[in-house]
């Protein structure tokens, strides 16, 4: 899937297998100002799955964390 167009704000489904497990999918935007929301849509969660583009917004998140 191809999206053109950037995710302004917070977004969250629910996708339920089979009764157990259900799946949350919840994607914030990645500007810094939305930073905040990370840790709050990782609370509870068992596993957590990012997906980002391979671009210069990668590097920068990735010298923030320090590795």
């Amino acid at each position: 899937m191809v999206v053109s167009l950037a995710l302004a704000a917070m977004g969250c489904g629910r996708i339920t297998i089979d009764r157990s497990p259900i799946l949350y999918l919840c994607g914030t935007p990645g500007q810094d100002r939305f930073r905040f929301m990370w840790d709050h849509l990782a609370i509870g969660a068992l596993r957590c799955v990012v997906l980002t583009l391979l671009d210069a917004g990668l590097q920068r998140a990735m010298a923030r964390s320090g590795r």
